[in-house]
């Protein structure tokens, strides 16, 4: 179930990010984002927490599991320049549950939705 709803997430945030530049239409096509390392990589990020005793949130940011050496930066380049935070517990069979939240360089939102839905939301 995780791992159906972490792919719901990469491909519903590749296609708000897709969208999103294509609506500037001057920014380039981004990067790739390897969907694969990223489910291992939140799931290893919150198997490690457990185990040394942490609490883990409700989220945890892109930034932190490059930061912890549990995902590279070249596996999640597509969203560089954005910060992308992605739900620890990702409960796909709740359709309006938010798998991740995305802020825009320019500081818009966009959250991924358990349904694959992506809905832009204010901060």
């Amino acid at each position: 179930m995780k791992r159906t709803a972490l792919i719901t997430l990469c491909i519903g945030i590749a296609t708000a990010i897709l969208f999103y530049r294509w609506a500037l239409s001057s920014s380039p096509i981004p990067g790739p984002v390897d969907a694969d390392k990223l489910i291992r990589a939140v799931h290893a990020y919150t198997l490690d927490l457990k185990a040394r005793g942490i609490a883990v949130g409700e989220t945890c940011s892109l930034d932190e599991l490059i930061r912890s050496g549990f995902l590279n930066p070249e596996d999640a380049s597509g969203f560089d320049g954005m910060e992308v935070e992605i739900s620890s517990d990702m409960i796909d069979t709740m359709p309006q549950s938010i798998l991740a939240r995305v802020v825009m360089p320019d500081g818009h939102e966009f959250a991924v939705l358990g349904d694959g839905s992506v809905q832009s939301v204010k901060r």
